[in-house]
C-alpha cells in the first residue's frame, strides 16, 4: 500500500498518534476500509518514549500534540498507544474541539463480551503498572495474568521479528501465559508478530487493541469522505519512520514532514 502525500486545500480531520510505527496497525486497518477518508498520521520519536515518561509529562505532551493538530483542522484523534491512553481520563479536559479515543476501552470491551476466566496481558512497562487493563478484569471477575513485555516494541521498531533474539525474548515472556483463554496485545506494536504470539498459546483468542478500536471509531464517529491526501508528521527520523512502517505493516509512506518536539508541542 503506497501513500503520497500532496498539497491539497482538504485536509484530513482523522488522526492517529503513536510515538513510534505501532499505530501504522490502526492507519493500515483502517485504510483498508475507508480508503476514501483521509487521516493524519503523527509519530512522536523524537520525544522521550511515552513508557519512559511520568504520567504529568504524558498528559501535557497529549494536550499539546492534540492542540498542534486541532490546529490543522483535525477534529478527530485516536491515540493509538497503551502507554498514552493510560492519561486518557485526566487529559480529555485540557483537550478541547477534538473528539478522542484510545485503544484500552475498546480492548477491554470486546474482552468483556466473551467467556473467559482466565485473560493475559502483555505490554510496555507502563501500560501493565498503571493497572489501566487489570484493574476493570478484575472488578469483573477475571483471573487476570500480566507480563511487561517492554523489549518486543524496540525489536519489531528495529524490523527484528523473526530472529533468535526476538524469539527467545518473546519465548521468556510468554512462558507463564499459556493456559489464558485470551490474550490482550497491549501494545500496537505487537500484532505486527501476532502469529508468534498466537504459536505460543494456541488455545488463546488474541485481542488486537487497534482492530478492536476500529470497530469503535466506525460505530460511533462519522468521518468525512472527502478523498485528501493522508499526511504524515514525525518529530524523528523520517527515514526510520518509512522503513520501519513498511518491515513491521507493510506500509509504504511516501512523504513526510519533520517537525521538532517544540513544534509539535505548543499548548493551546
Amino acid at each position: 500500500m503506497l501513500v503520497n502525500q500532496a498539497h491539497s486545500a482538504l485536509k484530513p480531520t482523522l488522526a492517529v498518534l503513536d510515538w513510534g510505527i505501532g499505530g501504522m496497525d490502526f492507519y493500515r486497518i483502517f485504510k483498508q476500509n475507508y480508503p476514501q477518508v483521509s487521516l493524519c498520521y503523527f509519530s512522536d520519536s523524537g520525544s522521550v518514549p511515552y513508557g519512559k515518561q511520568q504520567k504529568e509529562q504524558l498528559i501535557l505532551r497529549l494536550s499539546q500534540v492534540a492542540c498542534f493538530l486541532k490546529h490543522r483542522g483535525v477534529s478527530h484523534l485516536v491515540v493509538a498507544c497503551n502507554a498514552m491512553s493510560t492519561v486518557l481520563p485526566e487529559t480529555l479536559p485540557h483537550i478541547k474541539d477534538v473528539a478522542v479515543t484510545g485503544v484500552i476501552e475498546p480492548a477491554l470491551s470486546a474482552v468483556l463480551k466473551q467467556k473467559a476466566d482466565t485473560v493475559g496481558v502483555v505490554g510496555g512497562r507502563r501500560t501493565i503498572l498503571s493497572g489501566a487493563y487489570g484493574r476493570p478484569l478484575r472488578q469483573n471477575n477475571c483471573t487476570v495474568m500480566q507480563r511487561i513485555a517492554q523489549p518486543l516494541s524496540a525489536l519489531i521498531e528495529r524490523g527484528e521479528k523473526d530472529t533468535p533474539l526476538f524469539r527467545d525474548t518473546l519465548k521468556k515472556i510468554m512462558l507463564p501465559l499459556k493456559k489464558t483463554d485470551i490474550l490482550i496485545l497491549a501494545c500496537t506494536h505487537y500484532p505486527a508478530v501476532q502469529e508468534a504470539f498466537q504459536v505460543l498459546v494456541p488455545k488463546a483468542r488474541l485481542i488486537n487493541p487497534s482492530a478492536e478500536t476500529f470497530q469503535w471509531v466506525s460505530a460511533y464517529w462519522l468521518l468525512e469522505e472527502n478523498g485528501a491526501p493522508d499526511i504524515f508528521f514525525t518529530t524523528g527520523d523520517p527515514d526510520e519512520m518509512r522503513r520501519a512502517a513498511f518491515i513491521a505493516f507493510g506500509v509504504s509512506i511516501g512523504e513526510i514532514t519533520r517537525i521538532s518536539p517544540e513544534d509539535g508541542g505548543t499548548p493551546c
